[in-house]
């Protein structure tokens, strides 16, 4: 928020003053020691999202405001200082896969705008690139073991804690503990049966080891959770199109890119569908659909040019596969689809 808006919330609080009401001033309380009384990079990723630093800092200081409102009895007993940083990150079950996740994201975040347009952005960039550098080199054997015990450590203190359970899942099947990951998952259902994306992960899990009827089943539980999880009628189509089910497949395909129309990889395995099943204009228009709603997506426009040329459209085949190497080019695939035409 800006200096304004702070303001308005200040005045709210001064108008509205009452025994039963606390107002935290985190700006003013953050801001301290800092140049002109405002945040930076010790407390923030950007502008707005607080890096682990900046969240403990922000937990430490309302912590401490709201210790003034507990009984005295209950303030006698407390211990004479607050958990440090790094006691609560482990209790948190923080590791280096979880910081590196993040930088990851607002790595990803800084290629768009608006970010993107900001005077430092490539500085910004060059520092989340070197930090992201740094902790990979520790996420080796000996930093995964570390991890794990951290994590072991965590749930044994708080073994109701569903982030803990889906943290520590994410971990193992980051470091290829696929079977042990999918075991967290399934404690969770037991802990949340009611929560849709629990049986998701569990369905991705079992269909990358090839058990595509469990893994059908743990899919279909997530939309029966919650009919508008496009990304769980997706993966219901491919298992279903991988068994020969090409219109049911579709149906489900279909359903995805209504949910999330912005999505072009749901509109471009419609478009396979429709090949397969020799519809093939219809194809031609799901994947010019793909491109249309996802300029910046590759295969939608390699699949439009192997399409065409199917259908001995050469020369709009050709812009399609140059349309893909304008956007990556290296790709192999479109040079190859390139270097069959022009051999013609």
């Amino acid at each position: 928020t800006d200096s304004r808006v702070n303001n308005m919330i200040r005045e709210a609080a001064r108008a509205m003053a009452a025994p039963a009401l606390t107002f935290f001033d985190a700006a003013s309380v953050l801001g301290t020691n800092y140049e002109g009384g405002i945040c930076g990079d010790e407390t923030f990723y950007e502008h707005v999202h607080f890096n682990f630093d900046g969240n403990y800092r922000l937990a430490r200081a309302w912590a401490e405001q709201i210790e003034g409102l507990l009984p005295a009895d209950v303030r006698t007993r407390a211990t004479p200082a607050w958990l440090s940083q790094e006691i609560s990150e482990r209790r948190l079950g923080l590791t280096d896969w979880n910081r590196r996740n993040d930088l990851v994201e607002i790595y990803r975040r800084r290629q768009r705008p608006p970010l993107k347009q900001q005077d430092n952005n490539e500085e910004q960039i060059h520092q989340i690139r070197a930090q992201i550098d740094v902790l990979s080199r520790r996420m080796d054997a000996g930093g995964s073991e570390a991890a794990r015990a951290l994590y072991k450590d965590a749930i044994a203190r708080a073994p109701e804690d569903f982030d803990l359970y889906s943290n520590f899942a994410d971990f193992l099947e980051a470091t290829g503990a696929f079977k042990e990951a999918m075991v967290q998952w399934q404690a969770l259902q037991k802990m949340m049966p009611s929560y849709y994306l629990v049986f998701f992960q569990e369905g991705r899990l079992l269909e990358r080891e090839g058990e595509l009827a469990a893994a059908r089943a743990s899919f279909a539980q997530s939309v029966a959770l919650r009919p508008g999880m496009a990304a769980a009628w997706y993966e219901l189509s491919n298992i279903d199109a991988s068994q020969g089910q090409l219109p049911q497949a579709l149906t489900e395909v279909d359903r995805a890119s209504r949910l999330e129309p912005a999505q072009g990889v749901f509109d471009a395995c419609a478009g396979k569908l429709l090949a397969k099943l020799n519809r093939h204009e219809e194809a031609i228009a799901r994947y010019r659909q793909a491109i249309e709603v996802q300029p910046d997506y590759v295969d939608g426009y390699l699949s439009l040019g192997a399409e065409l040329l199917a259908d001995k459209k050469m020369a709009e085949a050709k812009q399609e596969f140059l349309a893909a190497l304008r956007l990556d080019p290296v790709n192999k695939t479109a040079r190859a689809y390139l270097g069959q035409i022009n051999g013609k």
